[in-house]
């Protein structure tokens, strides 16, 4: 069930033969997609440099340079400070550089820390700052949503998923966010939106796009440029299609 997850307990540390290390298990495993460090602090060497944000964005930068290189992600797990802040970015133990380097970042926020409900702030590059309000289930151990700052954007009746069902009645469309967006608005002319804030959309309904219009979404890196690729694929066959008819009799009259 798990053939693909690796687990490694230790390792180098980055500017002392992490980078090696990392590439080495990507050449061994080169469907591999997404690698999670956790924690940043455990594999950076400690520095005394006085320019805290150079270190910081350093540290980053070196692991975002593998990450473009092989079209892979990282997963960095860091601390926040105990410090309160209106900003829930500037909670991220370090310096801006942090931040800076990376691609978006997750802060992840409760009032008191045996509460299992809390705040999941997001912001990044490609979409824009979104605040998901999410509860720890005990039992099966995984964070579920319970609402989010912009509802509207998960309605099934969006106009540009709606859209995008008609873009890829061909079966297959891959293309950058402007590009997607440009034929969006060819079909739906009143579409008002920008193409950052599409990323945002879709990343949001990537699961309805699948379940109400069976349009798998994906995204690549090709020649430094994200693309994002839509395949129609085949609606689910329901659990009671088989070939057992449960009326026939048993043999013999058993």
């Amino acid at each position: 069930m798990y053939r693909n997850l690796y687990f490694v307990t230790k390792s180098y540390l980055l500017g002392v033969g992490l980078e090696e290390q990392i590439l080495r298990f990507i050449e061994m495993n080169p469907n591999i997609s997404l690698i999670i460090i956790d924690t940043l602090q455990k594999i950076r060497e400690v520095s005394n440099d006085k320019n805290g944000y150079a270190s910081d964005y350093e540290v980053i930068s070196q692991l975002k340079t593998i990450a473009d290189d092989n079209n892979i992600a990282f997963l960095i797990v860091h601390h926040t400070r105990k410090a309160e802040d209106s900003d829930p970015f500037l909670t991220i133990s370090g310096t801006n550089g942090l931040l800076g380097a990376a691609d978006g970042a997750f802060v992840l926020l409760k009032n008191d820390r045996m509460q299992n409900r809390g705040k999941l702030y997001a912001t990044g590059r490609d979409i824009e700052d979104i605040e998901l309000h999410l509860e720890f289930d005990k039992d099966t151990c995984l964070w579920k949503m319970i609402s989010h700052n912009d509802e509207d954007t998960v309605k099934s009746d969006n106009p540009i998923l709606c859209a995008i069902d008609k873009i890829v009645q061909s079966g297959e469309w891959c293309g950058t966010s402007t590009e997607l967006l440009n034929d969006i608005i060819t079909i739906a002319p009143a579409t008002d939106i920008k193409a950052n804030v599409l990323a945002r959309t879709l990343n949001a309904n990537s699961d309805l796009l699948l379940s109400k219009f069976n349009i798998q979404y994906s995204q690549k890196r090709l020649n430094g440029s994200k693309i994002m690729i839509f395949t129609r694929v085949e609606p689910p066959v329901s659990d009671m299609s088989d070939d057992t008819d449960i009326f026939t009799p048993p043999p013999n009259g058993e």
